[in-house]
């Protein structure tokens, strides 16, 4: 298999059109879109909450967001919900019961 290399993804991406990261319109997008979500942080109920938090705790925060953002890529997976899903019709209210013994096996369940 033929090694590719930085230098020559950067070269199909400008020959393909590509925008590069530092094209304007592409920053103004990306500034514009950092904005709406500083936006949006600031107008959940816990915004007040989460200003007034020790560095402890801020930490704790941030140790338990990343875990559940682990959990939500390894193990609430689709592969998961399908292989619930092909057992039977699935209705309302179903999977906290089909999803428990899995769930409280978890680390965020733990803590």
């Amino acid at each position: 298999m033929e090694d590719l290399r930085i230098e020559d993804d950067e070269e199909w991406a400008q020959q393909e059109g590509v925008p590069s990261f530092a094209e304007p319109f592409l920053q103004r997008y990306l500034q514009g879109r950092n904005a709406l979500v500083a936006q949006e942080k600031k107008q959940r109920s816990d915004h007040g909450f989460r200003e007034t938090l020790s560095p402890m705790a801020a930490e704790a925060c941030a140790i338990v967001s990343q875990i559940r953002f682990q959990e939500q890529q390894t193990i609430w997976t689709k592969e998961y919900e399908d292989s619930i899903a092909e057992e039977g019709d699935v209705f309302p209210g179903m999977m906290f019961g089909k999803a428990k013994e899995r769930m409280e096996k978890t680390k965020l369940w733990n803590i």
